[in-house]
C-alpha cells in the first residue's frame, strides 16, 4: 500500500512536470509575463530612452543637422587696409591710406554643392542612428527570449528535482518491502544530488541573463524582473517575393549604405565644381590722411586660375568617382547578402517551429505516457529502474528541446524583422499566409 502511495506521489509530480508542455503547448503561470512581441515593443521604448549608445547616435544626428544649417552661401567678405610711406608731397597727391573690401561671389553652384554634401551627411547619420536602434532592439528581443528560456530551464530543474525525490522515496519503499535493492537507492541518491546541483546552476544562469538584460535596458545591474514565459510557436512565414521586396527596400544597414552612396556622389559633384574659378568683386579707396575727402575709388574683380592645376583636379575627381563606384558595388553585394540572410533566418524559424510542434504534439505526450508506464511497472516490481531512468531522460530532453525550439524561432523572427525593416515582431504577421480556417490556425502572440 505504501508503495502505491509513493507511486501516486510520483505520478502527481510527473503531471505537474509535463503540464507545462503537454498536448496544448506551454502553460502560462499566473505570476509570469509572456515574452510576446507587444511586451518587447514596450521594452524597446524604454531602451530608446535609456540607451547611451542611442543618445550618442542622436547627438551625431544633431551635429549633422547643425552642419546643414552652418553651410554658407556667401563667404566672409575680406577687408583691406594699407598705409603709404613716402614724402609728404607724394602722399598728398596719391593718398597715404588704402581702404578696401572684397566679396567672393556664390557662382557655379559651389555653395549648393556644399549644401548637398551636408544634407547627404545628415541623411546618412539619421539612417545610421535608426540602424543602431534596430540592432539594439534585435539584441533586446533575443535577450528577452534568452531570459525566458533560462526561466523555463530553472523551473524545469526544480520540477526534475521533485521527480527525483519522489523516485528516491519509491526506491526506499521498495527496499523496505524487500522487492527493491540498495543499488537502486544509491543510484537515485546520486541522481537527486545531480538534480540539486542543476537547480543551483540554472538559477545562476538565470540571474546572469537578467544582468545582461539590465545592461541592455540601461538599468541597474541587479534590477529585479518578473518571471518570463515563452509564448506558443508563431505561425510559419514562407520566403516569398514580398519578403524579398521588403528586405531590398527597408533593411536597416542597406539604407545606411545607400545614403553613403548618395553622400559620395554629392562629394564627387562638389569636387567637380571646384575646378571652376572663384570670382570676387571689391572696391578700394585712396585717401590722404590730412584731408577727409577720398582722392579716388576703384572697383576690382579677382579671378582664380584653376587651369594651372587641371591635372590635380582631374585626379581629385577620379578619386571621388572611384569612391562612388565602390559604394555602389558594396550596396549591390549587400543586397544579395541581405536577401540570402532573410532566407536563412526564415529557414531557421521554420525548422525551429516544426521541431517545437513535433515535440509538443507528439514526442512529449508519448514520453509522458512512457514514464508513467515504466514507473508503475517498476513500483509494482514488474519493470526495471533503467527503463524509468531512460523514460525520464527522454521527457526532460523533449521539454528542453521544445523550449529551445520556441526561443530559436522567435529569435530568428526578430532577425527577420530587422532584415525586412518592419521593426516590431508584430508587423511580421502580415507576412504569414492567410489560413483557410482562421479559428483553428495559430496567431502570432
Amino acid at each position: 500500500m505504501k508503495r502505491i502511495t509513493y507511486c501516486q506521489l510520483f505520478l502527481f509530480s510527473l503531471a505537474a512536470l509535463v503540464g507545462r508542455a503537454g498536448d496544448q503547448g506551454h502553460a502560462i503561470p499566473t505570476n509570469a509575463i509572456v515574452a510576446t512581441p507587444a511586451f518587447i515593443a514596450k521594452l524597446a521604448d524604454e531602451l530608446q530612452t535609456n540607451s547611451p549608445a542611442l543618445h550618442a547616435a542622436a547627438a551625431r544626428v544633431d551635429s549633422a543637422r547643425a552642419g546643414v544649417r552652418a553651410v554658407r552661401r556667401w563667404e566672409d567678405p575680406e577687408a583691406t587696409f594699407g598705409v603709404l610711406a613716402a614724402e609728404a608731397m607724394r602722399r598728398k597727391d596719391d593718398g597715404d591710406l588704402l581702404v578696401g573690401v572684397e566679396q567672393k561671389l556664390p557662382l557655379f553652384g559651389k555653395p549648393a554643392a556644399n549644401l548637398h554634401v551636408a544634407e547627404a551627411a545628415l541623411a546618412t547619420q539619421t539612417a545610421d542612428a535608426d540602424s543602431r536602434f534596430q540592432l539594439l532592439r534585435l539584441e533586446l528581443a533575443k535577450q528577452v527570449f534568452r531570459v525566458a528560456l533560462a526561466d523555463h530551464f530553472a523551473s524545469a530543474s526544480h520540477e526534475d528535482r521533485a521527480l527525483a525525490e519522489s523516485g528516491l522515496k519509491i526506491a526506499e519503499s521498495r527496499l523496505q518491502s524487500g522487492v527493491g535493492s540498495q543499488s537502486e537507492v544509491l543510484r537515485l541518491q546520486n541522481e537527486l544530488a545531480s538534480r540539486r546541483e542543476d537547480v543551483r546552476a540554472q538559477a545562476a544562469s538565470r540571474d546572469q541573463e537578467r544582468r545582461t538584460l539590465n545592461r541592455l535596458m540601461g538599468r541597474e545591474i541587479d534590477s529585479p524582473w518578473p518571471r518570463f514565459d515563452l509564448p506558443d510557436p508563431a505561425p510559419e512565414i514562407p520566403f516569398t517575393g514580398r519578403v524579398r521586396d521588403l528586405v531590398l527596400k527597408n533593411e536597416a544597414r542597406l539604407k545606411v549604405m545607400r545614403h553613403e552612396t548618395g553622400q559620395a556622389r554629392a562629394e564627387a559633384e562638389r569636387t567637380r565644381r571646384q575646378r571652376r574659378p572663384d570670382i570676387a568683386v571689391g572696391i578700394e579707396g585712396r585717401q590722404f590722411s590730412g584731408e577727409p575727402v577720398p582722392l579716388e575709388a576703384m572697383v576690382t574683380v579677382r579671378v582664380s586660375l584653376p587651369w594651372f592645376n587641371g591635372d590635380k583636379y582631374r585626379r581629385d575627381i577620379e578619386r571621388d568617382e572611384a569612391r562612388v563606384r565602390a559604394t555602389e558595388m558594396d550596396v549591390a553585394d549587400y543586397e544579395r547578402f541581405a536577401v540570402t540572410e532573410a532566407a536563412r533566418v526564415l529557414t531557421e524559424a521554420t525548422n525551429a517551429r516544426r521541431r517545437a510542434l513535433l515535440h509538443r504534439d507528439e514526442i512529449l505526450p508519448r514520453a509522458r505516457r512512457a514514464l508513467e508506464a515504466s514507473t508503475l511497472n517498476w513500483a509494482n516490481g514488474q519493470g526495471m529502474l533503467l527503463d524509468v531512468t531512460e523514460a525520464r531522460r527522454m521527457l526532460i530532453e523533449s521539454r528542453r528541446t521544445y523550449a529551445e525550439a520556441v526561443a530559436m524561432q522567435y529569435q530568428a523572427l526578430a532577425e527577420l524583422a530587422l532584415c525586412c525593416g518592419v521593426g516590431e515582431l508584430e508587423a511580421l504577421q502580415m507576412l504569414a499566409p492567410i489560413p483557410v480556417n482562421s479559428t483553428n490556425s495559430p496567431a502570432l502572440p
